[in-house]
């Protein structure tokens, strides 16, 4: 598997994570941690890194509780916000924030975005306008 190109490896990357998945129910069942994948790597040589969460069931992940500290100084709207942004107004549900916290984290289905901090207050200003209005 040497000189493996980032393409091949983005495919095994996939059938790696099908597999595993499988296995992540039971883990829940058995010992009560929700498993989840984080970003994979590979260092060209073949070798495959995966950056695998465990987090017990009702606690927060990290994104999550930087994201609480910090929302009321930053003037966000509190975890687990959904908002609809942009044109087609597809709605994000806010789930953490980065670690340098200059973005906001979110879902949206199962995609996974990147919001400006900016944007997120903006829309979240503009909701409570709106339900002062109401």
């Amino acid at each position: 598997m040497n000189n493996i190109s980032k393409l091949e490896m983005n495919s095994v990357f996939k059938k790696v994570e099908g597999e595993l998945s499988k296995s992540f129910d039971t883990i829940k069942t058995k010992y009560g941690y929700q498993v989840k994948f984080g970003k994979g790597s590979y260092d060209g040589e073949g070798n495959l890194y995966i950056k695998l969460e465990a987090l017990k069931d009702g606690a927060l992940s990290a994104e999550a509780q930087r994201y609480n500290a910090n929302r009321i100084w930053m003037g966000l709207p509190p975890l687990g916000t959904v908002m609809k942004i942009g044109v087609g107004s597809r709605e994000y549900t806010i789930t953490g924030m980065n670690t340098t916290g200059s973005k906001i984290k979110a879902t949206s289905g199962d995609a996974k975005y990147l919001l400006t901090n900016e944007t997120v207050k903006a829309v979240w200003s503009s909701m409570k306008a709106k339900e002062a209005v109401a």
